[in-house]
């Protein structure tokens, strides 16, 4: 994604910065490069290792595919919250009721990111 560093060894495994993490998620203001750096991780060999920054290493797709799933269900969510006239923090106390005060802006920017998306797309 924009702004992320990354080093392949042949079809070996390759480190990918900030892509994801070993747990929680990581705060995603470009979501189209986003979505479109984990389509391009898929598109890696199978046996690929997966070297995050933080976390432990990953091999093949498994992770990689849950999480574009969990993106795109997210996205889904903010589109239709947003279709019925929310605004981002509505969203936000929608989608995450429970969330300690401290990590809202994190997610706040994940749901800009998904806003910005949606509206570049009519």
């Amino acid at each position: 994604a924009l702004g992320q560093l990354g080093l392949k060894y042949q079809d070996q495994w390759m480190f990918i910065s900030d892509v994801f993490q070993g747990l929680g998620s990581v705060v995603v203001e470009e979501m189209d490069l986003y979505i479109k750096c984990l389509e391009s991780l898929l598109s890696e060999n199978e046996t690929m290792i997966f070297i995050p920054s933080h976390g432990f290493p990953i091999q093949g797709h498994h992770q990689l595919k849950n999480l574009l799933e969990h993106r795109l269900k997210r996205e889904a969510q903010v589109k239709e919250l947003y279709e019925q006239g929310y605004d981002e923090n509505q969203i936000l106390s929608r989608l995450y009721p429970d969330l300690d005060e401290k990590m809202q802006r994190y997610a706040l920017k994940n749901i800009q990111g998904h806003l910005e998306r949606i509206l570049s797309f009519k």
